[in-house]
């Protein structure tokens, strides 16, 4: 993921599309909204490059000249978990309500398959 400066949007990020488990996108790259704290929106900087996570987007409302829309990432409520690898085992780690969250990705994934 990438900072991209927008002069229209405060900040944008291109994301990689590994794996769609809900919805609809023909894209394999994507870009991703970010917010100055005037909305309820994720702060784009807030993702890194090289780091992988499961992201639940919202679409924006404005579709642009090529005939796609970009995503944001919503601050009420969870909607990002970050992906780690600890002792060779695969996680989903973030806070959900108010407590951190460790769940195995076999586990999220058919969560969010069904």
């Amino acid at each position: 993921m990438k900072d991209e400066p927008d002069s229209i949007l405060p900040l944008k990020i291109k994301a990689e599309i590994i794996q769609i488990y809900r919805g609809k996108e023909k894209r394999h790259v994507i870009n991703i909204l970010g917010s100055r704290g005037k909305d309820c929106r994720m702060q784009a900087s807030q993702l890194k490059e090289g780091e992988t996570f499961i992201v639940a987007l919202e679409s924006n409302e404005i579709v642009r000249k090529d005939g796609n829309s970009d995503y944001y990432i919503s601050t009420c409520g969870t909607h990002l978990l970050q992906v780690e690898t600890i002792d060779s085992l695969t996680y989903a780690v973030g806070d959900i309500g108010n407590n951190k969250a460790k769940l195995r990705l076999e586990d999220v994934k058919k969560i969010l398959s069904q």
